[in-house]
């Protein structure tokens, strides 16, 4: 009996560690998305005024000579790549008022892959549907779902740059097994037992190390290299799923794949 007392005792202090840590680490994330969202109005202003410019040059060099041309194309689609980064940062830090209504989980992945079908193309890349039939329709915000499943697959092209499969496997699943957000506390994600609808998105990339599998939802971490992204995509993406009350999970294996798991409740939380 003592025994395990002593063993519910561990438990319990590694259950108030691991909360600790979590509030730590959610201070840490408030006082980020503050600065960030400061940061992000900066140097927003600035690039706008340098568009502007750059537009003005573009119409007094009428007709432009090509090598100017080019320089001038060249500077507008970097100050749109900076912007898209900004906004990346800006909706990650912005807490948001969701409008939600039921959505058709198949209508909102094959929207999500046109928005993307170029990069697909370029990179040699096949896309394997295994969607069950006559799955019920989940209550969300339908542009930050479709976001959500575009910085996915954006991970996922960019994970296989030789060619190779894209799987995405939508079914029904009875949670039966108690985890971080599976349990029978009411604070729970999902209750024990409960019947959700999954979405599984696989490359058959290189894999995840064991070493950054922990870091991946950190801002700002990003394995790509420079000038490949910031590495908001799935810190955005976990944040758009907490809103929904839903989870992701990611199962790597590296050399062989990388698996996101997205949970959603049937029907959603209004």
């Amino acid at each position: 009996e003592r025994k395990q007392k002593e063993d519910e005792l561990k438990m319990a202090y590694a259950e108030l560690h691991k909360i600790q840590a979590e509030l730590i680490e959610s201070e840490k994330l408030a006082a980020i998305g503050i600065l960030a969202s400061g940061v992000a109005h900066e140097i927003r202003n600035p690039l706008a005024v340098i568009l502007q410019g750059v537009n003005f040059l573009e119409n007094r060099l009428k007709p432009c000579p090509k090598n100017i041309s080019e320089i001038l194309n060249l500077i507008k689609d970097n100050i749109r790549r900076s912007d898209n980064t900004i906004q990346g940062i800006l909706n990650f830090s912005r807490k948001t008022e969701l409008s939600k209504q039921k959505e058709d989980i198949k209508s909102m992945i094959e929207s999500s892959l046109l928005l993307v079908q170029h990069k697909i193309k370029l990179g040699n890349i096949e896309i394997s549907r295994q969607l069950q039939a006559d799955l019920p329709e989940i209550i969300v915000n339908r542009q930050k779902i479709e976001q959500a499943l575009v910085n996915i697959l954006l991970n996922a092209i960019e994970a296989i740059p030789g060619g190779g499969k894209i799987f995405i496997r939508v079914y029904l699943k009875k949670l039966e097994e108690i985890t971080n957000v599976v349990g029978r506390r009411k604070d729970d994600l999902f209750v024990l037992g409960e019947q959700s609808l999954i979405v599984e998105i696989e490359d058959t990339g290189a894999g995840i190390s064991k070493e950054n599998t922990d870091k991946l939802f950190l801002p700002f971490f990003t394995t790509k290299g420079p000038n490949k992204g910031v590495g908001l995509g799935l810190s955005v993406t976990r944040n758009i799923m907490l809103m929904h009350r839903g989870a992701i999970e990611i199962i790597s294996q590296e050399g062989k794949f990388t698996k996101v798991v997205l949970t959603f409740k049937i029907g959603g939380v209004e």
